[in-house]
């Protein structure tokens, strides 16, 4: 499967799978008068892509507005191997970049890392980054279906009440998808940061 497709499959997924949870989730949680069988499968999943469409909004906006206020689910994220390395190598490479940018445009990002990420991505947006295009929707597809969990989980514990286990095994699931949607979002930052790095080193910059 070439790049092309592989963005295509996961930027669709990334979209259809949290959608079709949520559909399914709430058919059984309001025992909904709705049988699949009876539906046009068309109807179904477009119906589903819909859905996944509202929940990376509503994923984008929290992600960007809420995480970064919640330190505790940042430090449970990365207790996990999976994560560490990753992270520890971007940070490496951003630290490095950040000194860089300093030394030659005397712009300080050691406190403004989407500053300094906007900076990367502008400098290397001419320039041709393996997978990114991929990473950045498996990135989506994790963070869209965090927030599908998380929603589905609450609609459960609330219709439930008592089985806290439904309300755990969503809080479970939300906390393996979070893994996900990390790891690669420091697989991408990490290359686009190398990039950048590259590049202004050898002054073919913006």
């Amino acid at each position: 499967m070439n790049n092309n497709l592989n963005f295509t499959f996961y930027d669709t997924i990334s979209y259809l799978v949290p959608g079709l949870l949520l559909l399914f989730a709430s058919n059984r949680i309001f025992s909904l008068e709705f049988d699949i069988n009876n539906v046009n499968p068309l109807v179904y999943f477009v119906t589903a892509y819909v859905c996944g469409a509202v929940l990376n909004m509503l994923s984008l906006f929290l992600y960007r507005h809420i995480e970064t206020k919640i330190k505790f689910i940042e430090k449970i994220a990365r207790l996990s191997k999976y994560i560490t390395i990753p992270v520890r190598r971007v940070e490496y490479t951003r630290n490095e970049l950040i000194t860089l940018v300093k030394e030659k445009y005397r712009l300080d990002f050691t406190k403004d890392k989407l500053g300094l990420y906007v900076f990367a991505d502008t400098v290397t947006s001419n320039s041709a980054i393996a997978d990114k295009d991929v990473l950045i929707a498996k990135e989506g597809f994790f963070r869209n279906l965090t927030v599908a969990i998380l929603v589905v989980s609450c609609l459960t514990f609330k219709e439930l009440g008592s089985h806290v286990t439904f309300l755990l095994g969503g809080l479970l699931l939300f906390e393996l998808c979070y893994y996900g949607r990390e790891h690669y979002k420091e697989l991408k930052n990490q290359k686009i940061y190398m990039l950048a790095y590259f590049k202004i080193n050898e002054n073919k910059t913006i």
